[in-house]
C-alpha cells in the first residue's frame, strides 16, 4: 500500500484532516490561546505511512551523507547525549590545550510552526530526495482541515 500511495500522491481527505483537543496548561490564564497545549490527531493511517517516508528519507540523507556531521536531533543513535558528549569532548580538548571554547546555542521559538512548506520541497529537492517522495509531501501539507474538540 504504501509504495502505490507515494506513486499516486493522492491522499485520502481522512490523512489530511486533524482533530485538535486543547489541553489547559495548569495555573495558566484559560483566555489566552498560549494557556494550552495542543493535542493533535490524525489517521492511523496517515501516522504509519509518515513514518515509513520518515525513515526512508532518514535513510537516504544518512546513507548519503548529506546531513551535518554535527546533525544530532531525530536521527538513529544521534540524540541530545551524544551531541552533549561531542561538547565535553570539545571543551576538554581546550581546556587541555589552554584554549578558549566558545559555544552558541540556538532556540527557535515556534519553529515547526513557521516553516514554509514551499522552501521545505525546494531544500528537500536539492537535496537530492526523490520527485515521488516530495510531490507526496507537497500534496500532504495542501489543503489541510482541522476541528477543535
Amino acid at each position: 500500500m504504501s509504495q502505490q500511495q507515494l506513486e499516486s500522491s493522492v491522499l485520502p481527505k481522512a490523512w489530511k484532516h486533524t482533530i485538535i483537543i486543547p489541553i489547559p496548561k495548569p495555573n495558566k490564564d484559560k483566555t489566552k490561546l498560549t494557556s494550552y497545549i495542543p493535542i493533535t490527531l490524525t489517521s492511523v493511517f496517515c501516522k504509519i505511512f509518515e513514518r515509513i517516508l520518515a525513515h526512508r528519507i532518514t535513510h537516504f540523507l544518512t546513507s548519503q551523507k548529506k546531513l551535518n556531521p554535527n546533525q544530532h536531533g531525530f536521527l538513529p543513535f544521534r540524540d541530545n547525549h551524544t551531541a552533549i558528549y561531542k561538547i565535553y569532548s570539545a571543551i576538554s580538548e581546550a581546556r587541555k590545550n589552554k584554549k578558549f571554547f566558545v559555544a552558541v546555542s540556538l532556540d527557535i521559538k515556534s519553529a515547526y510552526d513557521s516553516v514554509h512548506f514551499d522552501d521545505l520541497i525546494l531544500k528537500c529537492l536539492q537535496l537530492g530526495i526523490s520527485g515521488k517522495v516530495t510531490k507526496w509531501m507537497h500534496h500532504f501539507l495542501q489543503e489541510r482541515s482541522f476541528q477543535i474538540k
